[in-house]
């Protein structure tokens, strides 16, 4: 009786046994699908964020393009409206330079060669910091009785001038400014420029007709006003 009774028990508790495990089984396997579906949906989601970074790494390299290319043109439209820019400031220069040199009969008398009297600097016809140096007995090959101007401008000063004292002209000159150059130009006039000298004073002009320098040449042809007491 006990033995039967032990055996129906056994037998109950294999039935259970092989009832759980088909349980656990199916649970497992349930759980593996769900565990496989959750991994290929992270593929995907993996796969999408690298397409997603992908098309981003590519939108930013056309940005950057993009940004290289108005930034060369923000630095070329910079670089012609300066040039513009220097080139209406140098027209708007005046291009005339009036020197009235007062007591000039009595510095002719008192200066010897080679002295002289000097200008202020002035800016003209687009040529910045230049001066005048006023010989009234002239200087090397100014002659007996001559003057001469020497007028000085900076390294590349290009330009093409008259220069006179009173109505007195020695012509057009063009002078350009080198390296290991001199940079001054001289203009020598005959004796006869002391007939010029009207109330004591003396008037030398200079006027800029060209200036190489710039793209039209030219400027407003307005004048500057310089004197020596």
């Amino acid at each position: 009786m006990h033995l039967q009774e032990g055996i129906a028990a056994l037998t109950k508790l294999c039935n259970q046994s092989q009832t759980d495990f088909h349980v656990f089984k199916l649970s497992a396997s349930d759980t593996l699908v769900r565990l496989q579906q959750d991994s290929s949906s992270h593929d995907l989601a993996i796969c999408s964020i690298d397409a997603e970074k992908s098309k981003t790494h590519a939108k930013v390299a056309e940005l950057r393009k993009d940004f290289k290319m108005y930034s060369n043109d923000a630095d070329e439209w910079a670089r012609r409206t300066n040039h513009k820019l220097k080139i209406i400031d140098m027209q708007l220069q005046p291009s005339v330079l009036e020197w009235k040199i007062h007591d000039a009969e009595t510095k002719r008398n008192k200066l010897a060669i080679p002295q002289f009297i000097k200008s202020d600097v002035f800016d003209l016809g687009g040529v910045n910091g230049m001066k005048l140096d006023w010989y009234p007995n002239g200087i090397y090959g100014g002659g007996i009785g001559g003057a001469t101007i020497r007028l000085y401008g900076p390294l590349g000063t290009h330009i093409r001038y008259n220069m006179k004292i009173g109505f007195i002209s020695t012509g057009h000159r063009i002078w350009h400014v080198q390296p290991n150059v001199a940079p001054w130009d001289e203009v020598h006039f005959p004796h006869t420029w002391i007939h010029e000298i009207r109330d004591d004073v003396c008037v030398v002009t200079l006027e800029i007709l060209e200036n190489f320098d710039t793209e039209d040449g030219g400027t407003f042809g307005t004048i500057v006003h310089i004197e020596s007491g």
